[in-house]
């Protein structure tokens, strides 16, 4: 390195904003490139796990399922090409005219780099996809007899009947069977969320089943038919394999000229209408800790505010901060965390908590 005259970082400046030209002066395949498809891994293959996004104008990129699991437009040449980052670096100052206007020659992409299709996989993933699609267009409308908002009001959340939830995010299922071990333990009211891509694809859903007693709406409670242990009757389905990660349910889509471009992220649906009665924005549930912290911002948002779970192990502060680390400087700094400061549920201090602070500022 030391008969360059460029440094890491006259590099980085000189490729910012330029990774596209770079890449496919480098032999990546212009299919790849594509923002707006979600294409196989060129590393781990699968159906649609990567995305190039080329956010900040680094050639960023995500993969569901590689480690790491994205990276910047280096990462990607290294990820492609199995190269070097040394390598790497000096092919882009060359494609850029860096190495005394030497253009570096192009890569020659390995043979056999993405594994062959797994066919009764892809069969089992097609037949959940279809069945996920088929829940998700029976649903209904999600006050529907009342029973989300009857749930909802339960939690603490006044005039839940109210809000805007938005038909994209979320619904209600009559009667939703719940599996267990290969055993359907009975069928039950459920509140269905959707989760969603950037792109607005349905990838997953979110089921939380609920039973009605004397009138009121709570979650179900359920045991193992075996063992007797207490179940989760909150469940996550994806589409396939690492689908979920930086989708979000859009519960709430105001649009965005009212709004200023800003979004509040969180991980529960109880915890996203609970914030939406404080503040009146837009608000998205991640379902779950990990997924916050992989979260993809959508193109409208300018100012983003994280809610964090105060969880005794630390996780959702620490999803929290992963997030606000990745947008730190595509958003200039403005992002906002927020976390209870005991260990209770946000959900029940957040009305106390919140209330009269500005989220716009």
């Amino acid at each position: 390195m030391k008969s360059h005259r460029y440094t890491l970082a006259d590099v980085k400046q000189a490729a910012n904003g330029n990774w596209h030209a770079i890449l496919t002066a480098l032999g990546v395949s212009e299919t790849l490139l594509n923002k707006n498809k979600h294409q196989p891994c060129p590393a781990c293959g699968g159906k649609d796990r990567f995305r190039f996004t080329d956010n900040g104008g680094r050639g960023w990129w995500i993969c569901n399922t590689c480690t790491p699991k994205g990276g910047s437009g280096f990462d990607l040449l290294m990820l492609v090409f199995g190269c070097s980052f040394d390598e790497a670096l000096q092919r882009v100052a060359g494609v850029l005219g860096m190495n005394g206007n030497h253009q570096a020659p192009a890569f020659r992409l390995p043979e056999n780099k993405t594994p062959p299709i797994d066919e009764k996989k892809a069969e089992i993933d097609e037949r959940n996809q279809l069945k996920l699609l088929s829940i998700w267009d029976n649903a209904l409308n999600w006050q529907h007899d009342d029973i989300v908002p009857n749930y909802l009001r339960g939690r603490g959340i006044p005039e839940a009947e109210n809000l805007p939830f938005h038909d994209d995010g979320l619904r209600c299922s009559r009667l939703l069977p719940y599996w267990h071990n290969g055993r359907c333990l009975g069928r039950f009211p459920a509140m269905v969320g959707a989760f969603r891509a950037v792109d607005g694809e349905l990838v997953g859903l979110h089921f939380t089943y609920l039973m009605k007693k004397q009138g009121i709406v709570s979650k179900a409670i359920l045991k193992d038919p075996q063992t007797g242990a207490l179940l989760d009757v909150k469940k996550h389905r994806a589409m396939y394999s690492g689908a979920l990660m930086g989708a979000a349910i859009p519960l709430f889509r105001l649009p965005e000229h009212e709004l200023n471009g800003v979004l509040v992220v969180c991980e529960g649906i109880e915890t996203a209408a609970a914030i939406h009665c404080v503040n009146g924005l837009n608000v998205w549930a991640c379902g779950a800790a990990n997924r916050v912290a992989g979260f993809r911002l959508p193109d409208m948002v300018r100012r983003l505010v994280i809610i964090a779970d105060n969880d005794p192990n630390g996780a959702g502060l620490q999803a929290a901060q992963a997030l606000q680390r990745r947008y730190q400087v595509p958003l200039q700094g403005n992002i906002k965390i927020w976390q209870p400061e005991s260990d209770n549920d946000v959900l029940d201090l957040l009305a106390r908590e919140t209330k009269g602070k500005d989220y716009h500022g």
